[in-house]
């Protein structure tokens, strides 16, 4: 009987790291832009030959070869049903209608799982992410930065 207990301590340990390295890379995939730093040192390289002799170093292949493995990487995993091997769906209370947005129903999405959670349930049981139905102010946030990046880019080109 102890070792069936320490069994399913160790499965539920293990339920929690997965679902912690599931939540960090779904976390960290916009953060993770090798590609772009690869177009940076393609274009920096272009700019550099004309001012000496520039090789390309054996290093450089193996990182094209990671860039393009992790953009498919990132592509062929598939959010709904990594998290549906790790955990299951919360069960919803309330049946739901079609059709009907899911503010109406008073229901929101998990932005990490996607599991569909009542709108004022702040924490998912599932993957333990803090959400809500909609950010507050995000509307006058948007309008304030653009606004900021259109004056910040008529400063910049008077001083050009």
């Amino acid at each position: 009987a102890g070792g069936i207990k320490a069994w399913q301590a160790a499965l539920k340990h293990a339920g929690g790291i997965k679902a912690w390295l599931a939540r960090i890379l779904f976390q960290l995939k916009s953060w993770g832009m090798a590609e772009i730093f690869l177009a940076g040192v393609l274009v920096s390289f272009v700019k550099l030959m004309a001012y000496g002799d520039i090789g390309v170093g054996s290093s450089f292949i193996p990182w094209c070869f990671f860039c393009v493995l992790q953009l498919r990487a990132f592509q062929c995993v598939d959010r709904r049903w990594l998290w549906d091997d790790i955990a299951p769906m919360p069960v919803i209370k309330q049946a739901l209608k079609p059709g009907v947005p899911g503010i109406r129903q008073g229901l929101r999405s998990c932005s990490c799982c996607t599991a569909i959670l009542p709108a004022d349930e702040r924490v998912c049981p599932r993957c333990q992410t803090k959400g809500y139905v909609r950010r507050k102010n995000s509307l006058q946030w948007t309008l304030a930065l653009l606004f900021t990046s259109i004056m910040l880019k008529c400063r910049l080109h008077a001083l050009m």
